[in-house]
């Protein structure tokens, strides 16, 4: 029988993660059973008064950042399917109903090696006024790893849906990261052999924050570099070179953010030199877009 377990991850967000979780009791299709891990908030985390009427569990655990919170809630969750939602994103009431549905689609030998993401709803209410409001995304399938190592951002977390055992055949998230997990997870899903299917509906609300206090992303980015650039090479020069023109961008982005602009046209320039292009992104991400 197929069940859902919803993973939130929460971090010092109290009043967005309690908006996060009424959309998720909201679903027309509710979850089986709901998981918050709070990663070291303080104050810590509070249920809200209309948490008892859902199943709904609060781990509690040291800070240790995105990738130690979801693979707290995986290790938890007793569910056949995992879903995830970040504290400061919503979904819509049908994502879950409508994204089983998609799933069952897929033949069984698809489920542990396949990604299911889905259409959202990009909303500014972190960002300033005039860089317009929202925009309607769907993601474009990622089927190699060509594809995956163009970028994380285009398709994010919180649309995501995996049959459980595709965490035991590719792993968890890698909780050395303090950034880019999401990117790292889904080069290792490429270099096994899957991919990134899309319920081409939008059923997420998305909310970008502006980052305090930015930190360099170059460990990071060294660090998956130095796990992933040889074997893409060997799968294909192409994706090699995706990765680095990426992370390149995402350096240059975080330079820039922190007023060090010599950098930011350094790591632009070695950017455009691994995937010469004539815009910022590293390629095509969305089949649709609108606002």
């Amino acid at each position: 029988m197929i069940s859902v377990s919803t993973i939130i991850p929460v971090f010092n967000d109290q009043r967005s993660a309690e908006i996060a979780l009424r959309s998720v009791f909201a679903q027309t299709r509710p979850s089986d059973e709901i998981i918050v891990v709070d990663d070291g908030s303080d104050p810590a985390f509070v249920l809200p008064d209309a948490a008892p009427a859902h199943n709904i569990r609060v781990l509690r655990q040291p800070n240790g950042g995105p990738a130690a919170a979801r693979n707290a809630g995986i290790d938890a969750a007793t569910g056949t399917h995992i879903a995830f939602l970040d504290s400061d994103d919503v979904w819509l009431e049908q994502k879950l109903e409508k994204q089983l549905a998609f799933f069952s689609t897929l033949p069984d030998s698809d489920l542990r090696t396949t990604i299911c993401a889905t259409g959202f709803i990009l909303s500014s209410r972190y960002a300033s006024p005039n860089r317009g409001s929202r925009r309607a995304l769907i993601p474009i399938e990622a089927r190699d790893a060509i594809t995956f190592a163009m970028g994380c951002w285009y398709c994010p977390g919180s649309t995501m849906m995996a049959h459980a055992s595709l965490f035991h055949a590719v792993g968890r998230y890698d909780e050395t990261l303090r950034r880019y997990e999401d990117y790292e997870f889904g080069l290792r899903l490429a270099r096994f052999g899957g991919r990134m299917a899309v319920c081409p509906e939008l059923l997420s609300a998305i909310h970008p924050r502006v980052r305090q206090h930015e930190r360099s992303p170059e460990p990071s980015v060294s660090q998956i570099r130095a796990a992933h650039c040889e074997a893409l090479a060997k799968l294909t020069p192409k994706a090699a070179a995706n990765l680095d023109a990426f992370l390149e961008l995402e350096c240059a982005a975080s330079a820039r953010r922190r007023g060090r602009y010599s950098d930011f046209a350094a790591h632009l320039l070695r950017s455009l030199a691994h995937r010469p292009r004539l815009h910022a992104q590293v390629g095509r991400f969305w089949s649709k877009s609108d606002g």
